[in-house]
């Protein structure tokens, strides 16, 4: 029954509606709005973002959402050492390696990812994207454009993101816009340094609005560059507790009683 219906957001909707322009697709974004303000229950949001987006953008009332956290790591995540990485250039390390994972499409902001990685004052540093999608060619010849192809690796999806990014030197999350970045709280909860944008939404909330880890704004890539440069010139061991503790609001146990809460009004 429709009093047992119960939906999800994930994405920043005013944003996700432009990226499929297929027709059906835009029918269903017209259409869900209308949805939300009739059936019985609140949508529940992934993040605070997504649910003010969702009111702010389309007709749907603040008393027809709610959040709820997403359930990301384990409860034990804090006793358990990361596996070993697979890729060559973190299984022996010689040099900075930046890595970022994500699917290779205009929303993950790679293009200024890559962008930034050419202006490092670190020369020897390697950027490795763990993905796929359809631009994996045109930021290959990004690359190949800005001298960095051959310290720029694409390898594809990686089996265990957490063993690699437990490796490495930074993560950073370069997107446009998100919902509430599970791979953000996954690089947290290694102690390894990140840097994200401030794109909506996600990021702020997880990295409490700049105090957890740098912040910087979307697509400018210089104070993207100057924001890695900075983390990787940092001893590892600053702050690392405080990226720890900020990747715990989204363990298993925790996301649980956020979503009974949205799902039964439990406190």
């Amino acid at each position: 029954t429709l009093a047992r219906l119960h939906v999800s957001e994930r994405n920043a909707f005013s944003r996700d509606k432009h990226v499929n322009p297929a027709l059906s697709v835009k029918l269903a974004y017209w259409l869900a709005p209308w949805l939300y303000r009739l059936i019985p229950n609140p949508v529940i949001c992934v993040s605070q973002g997504v649910a003010e987006d969702l009111v702010d953008t389309t007709i749907a009332r603040p008393r027809d959402v709610t959040t709820a956290d997403n359930p990301v790591l384990d409860n034990d995540f804090r006793d358990k050492p990361a596996a070993a990485p697979s890729h060559p250039w973190l299984k022996d390390k010689t040099t900075p390696v930046i890595v970022a994972v994500g699917r290779l499409a205009q929303q993950k902001g790679f293009d200024t990812l890559i962008d930034a990685f050419a202006r490092l004052p670190q020369g020897d540093a390697r950027l490795i994207i763990f993905g796929e999608g359809a631009l994996r060619g045109e930021l290959l010849a990004q690359a190949a454009a800005l001298g960095v192809a051959e310290r720029c690796d694409l390898p594809g999806y990686a089996s265990d993101p957490i063993a690699e990014i437990a490796r490495a030197d930074c993560f950073v999350l370069s997107s446009r816009f998100e919902g509430s970045p599970n791979a953000l709280v996954e690089a947290l909860s290694t102690g390894t340094p990140v840097v994200a944008t401030r794109c909506p939404y996600g990021p702020q909330e997880i990295l409490a609005d700049g105090a957890v880890a740098p912040l910087v704004e979307v697509d400018d890539p210089a104070a993207l560059a100057a924001a890695i440069s900075a983390q990787m010139a940092t001893p590892r061991a600053v702050h690392r507790q405080r990226r720890i503790d900020a990747a715990a609001r989204f363990v298993n146990a925790r996301a649980v009683q956020t979503y009974l809460k949205a799902l039964l009004g439990r406190r």
